[in-house]
């Protein structure tokens, strides 16, 4: 026999799942999954099983360029697209997985919130327009503060943001700021923020060559700053307590500080100047 070329077709290439990677480098990445096919149909696999199946969602970019071959996207997760080409030849399916550049690739204030070894008192909320989860962190009073520590090795530099919130339209109590028209100016930078004022806030990680990442946070911060004045009891002489600079919806309660009893509670307190005689009680409250 002579050898020569031969051509031959792969009835089941159809049903071979062909997997890549790709990093969002910056605020967006074009997919490109080849030319030369009759049609293409994109899928955002909100399940990430990897099956184009009902749990799925037909996404588009409007086609700019012209090719649908390629789609814009902007946000990080699992997406699939159906190759489909007429017979004899066999289309195919892509997974292609999408992923933050360097290696923190989920929001450290989510995780400062969540880890119950730190002080970051707060709550995270999941946006109804994107999935995406919103940190929110609680400073309670005039004058409290709380220290952000991340830990990001591999970037060459972490700068921290507050939105101009006059700049641009709101984007709801539960959603991350992402409209491209609002301003934001630098607060900090490196790897720890004092988070001392209310706002919204973004921390911007950078690594080589131009990529960089974007984790939204909020801060509420509460103004309380209740004062006190306190007359201690001498022998028989009834001690007070008044406590000043109080809204008028507020309460308060006075506690045993050793054992935590309730010695007047809240119903019996509320509004700016209120004050409480101690009488012959021995207690000492807080």
């Amino acid at each position: 026999m002579t050898p020569g070329a031969t051509n031959f077709l792969l009835d089941d290439l159809e049903n071979c799942n062909f997997f890549r990677s790709i990093e969002l480098c910056g605020n967006d990445v074009i997919l490109d999954a080849g030319d030369n096919f009759d049609s293409y149909i994109w899928y955002r696999d909100n399940n990430a099983d990897g099956q184009i199946d009902g749990g799925d969602t037909v996404i588009t970019d409007g086609d700019p360029d012209n090719d649908p071959s390629t789609l814009r996207v902007t946000e990080i997760g699992q997406y699939l697209v159906d190759k489909i080409i007429a017979d004899p030849c066999k289309g195919f399916k892509e997974i292609i997985e999408v992923t933050l550049p360097g290696t923190t690739q989920f929001n450290p204030i989510v995780t400062l919130i969540n880890d119950p070894n730190n002080s970051v008192e707060g709550e995270v909320v999941t946006c109804p327009n994107d999935g995406d989860l919103l940190p929110k962190i609680f400073l309670c009073g005039l004058n409290d503060t709380e220290l952000l520590e991340i830990n990001i090795p591999d970037a060459t530099s972490v700068v921290w943001e507050k939105l101009d919130e006059g700049s641009c339209t709101d984007s709801g109590d539960d959603c991350a700021n992402k409209n491209s028209a609002c301003t934001w100016s630098q607060v900090g930078t490196g790897n720890d923020f004092m988070a001392s004022e209310a706002g919204e806030y973004r921390v911007v990680v950078n690594y080589q060559n131009g990529c960089f990442t974007r984790f939204y946070f909020n801060i509420f911060k509460n103004p309380l700053n209740p004062q006190y004045d306190v007359t201690d009891i001498i022998c028989n002489s009834p001690g007070n307590i008044t406590v000043t600079n109080m809204p008028a919806d507020y309460e308060y309660q006075l506690l045993n500080a050793v054992n935590g009893n309730v010695l007047v509670p809240y119903s019996a307190n509320n509004g700016s100047g209120s004050q409480r005689d101690l009488g012959g009680a021995r207690d000492q409250g807080t």
